[in-house]
């Protein structure tokens, strides 16, 4: 009789903790730590066990959680366990990353293959281009295993269309180098940006500056004065950028996609007819320059070393042009380059005539 009530104790109790692990389990704190970090590495095991023919070690699993704290509805606030996780994992000594979902949407993305098929891009852009002096490359999760035929494929299945580079020449020669074959090479969600430097010089000065491993256009218009060439590859197209160099007085410029540019120092004049609401008449012009060209634009370098250190601080530049008939200004946006030499500007050109610009200080 007592070995019957120790048995219904034993069954009783045993039913008690499969009860609170299954509610357990069915919380959030339970999804998000127990049930969920489960499922996922038994999951992206069966993933790449299929993909690779290996099993990998699991390291460490990190859930998504959605906050819905800001909702309007009510039943809606607070937090949200999806199943959705990234997973560092290993194999032979060889760590990598994964992202894996179960749920509505189903998708696997592993970087196991990351480092061959980032030899093989920066492979296929030597042939192409040359021996490249540097290359950034994203890390590529992708879901297509790469076989080393399937190199578009492979770049065009990555997790969010993921697929780009920074490629840093020196002097080469990009004007056969078409959006076409690009696509064909790379996928056509590539966003490949290449600049080419003017000299090895100019390489090593930009490679010192560039430093959070992204090539973004503000940094291409600091770097002008030291580039050739810079193009843009996107799923949307390219743009081409060729730069030419001039110099009027002691101001550098280059050219943006211009054959000529004529430009001479001007006489200081009444700065009304292009200010007409006056907003200038505490700004002390210095320097004016007159620009006749073709470029879409210039980007121009003023040497620091031509102002006044008092002055730097105050300085100006004034774009002065006639657009649809009428006289106007705006005022330029500049700064200092990397090593502090220049203060640079964009005039803009297109649409424009009676071009000048205006140094000076307020």
């Amino acid at each position: 009789m007592i070995m019957l009530k120790k048995k219904k104790v034993i069954v009783i109790l045993a039913l008690i903790v499969v009860l609170c692990f299954a509610f357990l389990c069915n919380s959030k704190w339970g999804k998000e730590h127990v049930l969920y970090p489960f499922q996922a590495k038994q999951n992206a095991i069966k993933y790449i066990k299929e993909k690779y023919g290996f099993k990998p070690k699991v390291i460490g699993v990190d859930i998504y959680v959605k906050d819905n704290s800001g909702s309007p509805i009510p039943f809606l606030v607070g937090k949200k366990v999806l199943k959705n996780a990234t997973l560092e994992m290993e194999y032979e000594g060889k760590k990598f990353k994964m992202y894996i979902s179960w749920g509505d949407t189903k998708e696997s993305y592993d970087t196991y293959q990351n480092d061959e098929i980032e030899a093989a891009v920066k492979q296929k852009l030597t042939e192409v281009l040359g021996e490249c002096a540097r290359v950034d490359f994203t890390e590529v999760w992708s879901h297509v295993f790469y076989n080393g035929k399937n190199l578009s494929e492979v770049l065009e299945s990555t997790w969010h269309g993921t697929n780009a580079a920074d490629i840093y020449m020196v002097d080469a020669d990009l004007s056969k180098l078409t959006y076409e074959e690009m696509v064909d090479m790379f996928g056509e969600n590539c966003n490949y940006r290449i600049l080419n430097c003017k000299d090895r010089d100019s390489f090593e000065k930009i490679d010192a500056w560039e430093t959070d491993g992204f090539l973004g256009k503000l940094d291409v218009e600091k770097y002008a004065l030291y580039c050739k060439d810079y193009i843009e590859y996107r799923y949307t197209g390219e743009e081409r950028r060729h730069y030419e160099s001039g110099q009027c007085g002691q101001v550098l410029y280059q050219l943006v996609n211009g054959t000529y540019c004529n430009a001479e120092k001007g006489n200081i004049e009444d700065l009304s007819a292009w200010d007409p609401k006056g907003k200038l008449t505490e700004f002390l012009p210095s320097d004016r320059y007159i620009i006749d060209t073709d470029a879409q634009e210039i980007v121009l370098f003023v040497p620091c070393e031509v102002i006044e250190e008092a002055k730097k601080d105050k300085i100006r530049m004034i774009q002065l042009y006639t657009m649809d008939g009428s006289k106007d200004y705006h005022t330029l946006v500049w700064e200092k380059t990397k090593d502090n030499s220049y203060m640079t500007a964009k005039v803009l050109i297109s649409g424009r005539s009676e071009i000048s610009f205006v140094i000076g200080t307020e």
